[in-house]
């Protein structure tokens, strides 16, 4: 029979690493549809900040589960260059998570606006399911009528 601390210990371990999988395929799955739609030249485009956020979440994810094992299964030492180099990665990702949909919407604008599209209604942002929602259009025309399905 296992014993409930270390049943609890590999459930943790298995939710995080499940977190950052999904995570990590979902954000995955957005941006190559992202890049389709603007290498296909589609009319209208969506940049949603939230599956951008995703990339340092799973990031986030994979770190506590790297630092989780090497502390609490492995029984390591935490004094060792190993250790500090798991919270840097740590801290960082934590700090990745929170700063990258911001970075990520100023290039997807940028690299955009390169491509010809142009933001639609920039003094309203499109709150779908209460995640911030970017639309960017080639046509103004769609960008006024509010029909983004297209």
């Amino acid at each position: 029979m296992i014993n409930k601390d270390l049943a609890k210990k590999i459930t943790i371990a298995l939710f995080l690493g499940a977190c950052s999988t999904v995570s990590l395929y979902y954000f995955e799955k957005y941006f190559l549809a992202f890049l389709s739609a603007v290498e296909k030249e589609l009319p209208v485009v969506e940049y949603v900040t939230f599956d951008f956020f995703l990339v340092g979440i799973g990031l986030f994810c994979i770190s506590i589960l790297m630092l989780g094992t090497y502390e609490t299964i492995l029984k390591k030492p935490p004094n060792t260059l190993f250790h500090k180099t798991l919270l840097y990665f740590l801290a960082g990702s934590f700090v990745f998570a929170l700063v990258e949909p911001i970075i990520a919407r100023y290039s997807v604008d940028y690299f955009l606006s390169k491509k010809g599209y142009s933001l639609c209604l920039d003094e309203k942002v499109y709150l779908v399911g209460g995640v911030p929602t970017y639309y960017y259009s080639k046509d103004q025309s769609l960008c006024e009528s509010g029909q983004f399905d297209e």
